[in-house]
């Protein structure tokens, strides 16, 4: 039982390791991220969109698409900022 736990820990660093070499082999577009983001937030509940965004760019991180999510927030609620102060 000790030896089967010990090659089940072994096979699961040896996944992990991969798994994360394979992840390095992979760069977003942020603006690209971003901008899909900005489109998903209106009608999405952020995480959400943190979900689609991992599903339809797969490999991507979740701190990635938790950063996007984030700054599409930051610049949506820029924008709303600038529309409500030009109607004043």
């Amino acid at each position: 039982m000790g030896l089967m736990l010990a090659a089940v820990l072994v096979i699961n660093f040896q996944l992990s390791k991969e798994n994360k070499r394979m992840k390095a082999m992979f760069h977003f577009d942020d603006k690209e991220l971003v901008e899909e983001a900005k489109k998903l937030l209106p009608t999405n509940h952020p995480t959400a969109v943190v979900l689609a965004l991992r599903e339809n760019h797969f490999p991507l991180g979740m701190v990635e698409a938790k950063g996007a999510v984030n700054e599409a927030t930051k610049q949506l609620n820029t924008e709303i900022s600038a529309e409500n102060n030009s109607k004043h």
